[in-house]
């Protein structure tokens, strides 16, 4: 009898990782799920490896890399054509923990089948700038996100609860099929960066929640951040290559002006100018920033999406 449950584990060269992440997943509690990798076309022996020591994973192998969002994509087709009845995405160095599974599986019986769950994705080693905020959820018809207090902040912080929140990651996103019959799938032509947050205001959009499931807990690699002190105001600047610098200014452009207020827009373009500078003024490779940076630009701006 198939199980209930379809983990989607997207991966591209990064053999190690992904084995040790499928011991752990093999090792979660209830066992009523099965587990289907997609493969972006690795070329490190992912596939054989992965298919001599864990026989029971679907392999799913694509011939081309089409990016964390064409992964999930296709991940989650593959696992609604096959009437699974939720899914859980995970990549292939983000570890759960031993009770995340269970976390979540009590935490999505509180709420309505169209309901986008997130993972709270926790970096490791500790002590990191977390991935995700603790931010309110969006408000469609005002075009905001809705502003929580530093005492609910401190209350989220301190009971764990699950809470509304704008958007969560696709690391960790957990939904009942029903919410891919009625949102669809995360935008393929994203290729990478802002995917999820795409999909979760497209949620919004169209009347459902986003919850975050604070116990449900991944540990990941941390992120490589910068605090900028202006005096007035201290912003985290994401460091990254140039290439990956271009998706993620293009993609924020793209897809957050489809859902957000004139100001809003305004406070996001000056970030967004703010890392391409800092990221241009420290990269030994400035031409490659400048090149990938300023395309980024044009490109969100102009809505062209696809593969780099």
């Amino acid at each position: 009898m198939k199980n209930d449950v379809a983990i989607v584990i997207v991966t591209f060269n990064r053999k190690e990782l992904i084995l040790k992440n499928l011991t752990r997943i093999f090792e979660l509690k209830p066992s009523r799920f099965d587990v289907v990798v997609f493969d972006n076309g690795s070329t490190d022996q992912t596939k054989e490896t992965v298919q001599n020591l864990f026989p029971k994973v679907i392999y799913i192998e694509s011939d081309t890399n089409i990016g964390g969002a064409g992964g999930f994509a296709k991940g989650m087709e593959y696992a609604f054509k096959e009437n699974y009845e939720y899914i859980w995405c995970l990549d292939d160095d983000g570890v759960p923990d031993i009770s995340a599974f269970s976390e979540m599986l009590t935490e999505i019986n509180k709420h309505s089948k169209l309901t986008v769950f997130g993972t709270k994705i926790i970096p490791t080693p500790s002590g990191e700038k977390d991935f995700w905020p603790i931010l309110g959820a969006y408000n469609k018809e005002k075009k905001i996100i809705e502003k929580l207090s530093s005492t609910d902040i401190f209350r989220l912080k301190e009971t764990k609860e699950a809470f509304a929140t704008n958007s969560v990651a696709l690391l960790g996103l957990f939904l009942h099929r029903d919410v891919i019959s009625k949102i669809g799938y995360p935008n393929i032509n994203l290729f990478l960066s802002n995917d999820d947050v795409d999909f979760c205001l497209r949620a919004w959009t169209n009347g459902l929640n986003v919850i975050q499931v604070q116990k449900s807990i991944i540990r990941h690699p941390p992120m490589k951040v910068r605090t900028l002190n202006f005096g007035f105001r201290k912003i985290d600047v994401i460091i990254m290559p140039a290439w990956k610098l271009y998706y993620f200014i293009r993609n924020n452009i793209a897809v957050n002006k489809l859902y957000f207020s004139k100001g809003t827009l305004i406070r996001l373009y000056i970030m967004l100018f703010i890392t391409f500078s800092y990221s241009f003024l420290t990269s030994n490779e400035k031409g490659n920033v400048l090149k990938y940076g300023s395309k980024g630009f044009k490109d969100g701006f102009n809505n062209k999406l696809g593969k780099l």
